[in-house]
C-alpha cells in the first residue's frame, strides 16, 4: 500500500513539474514570436497581431 502511495505522489509531482515547464516554454515562444514581423498575413491576421501588440504595450 505504501508503494502505491509513493508511486501516485511521484507521478503527480512529475506531472506538475512537466506542466510548469510546458507553460514556461510557451511563454518564451510567445515572447519570441511577438518580435517577429509577419509579412504574409491576410487582413484578419494583421488585426489580431496588432490587437495583441497593443494589449502587450498597455500591460508594460
Amino acid at each position: 500500500m505504501n508503494e502505491i502511495a509513493t508511486l501516485v505522489t511521484t507521478t503527480m509531482g512529475l506531472a506538475i513539474i512537466l506542466l510548469v515547464c510546458i507553460l514556461l516554454f510557451g511563454f518564451i515562444v510567445a515572447d519570441l514570436l511577438k518580435n517577429i514581423k509577419f509579412k504574409n498575413l491576410g487582413e484578419p491576421g494583421k488585426k489580431i497581431v496588432s490587437y495583441f501588440s497593443k494589449k502587450d504595450k498597455e500591460l508594460d
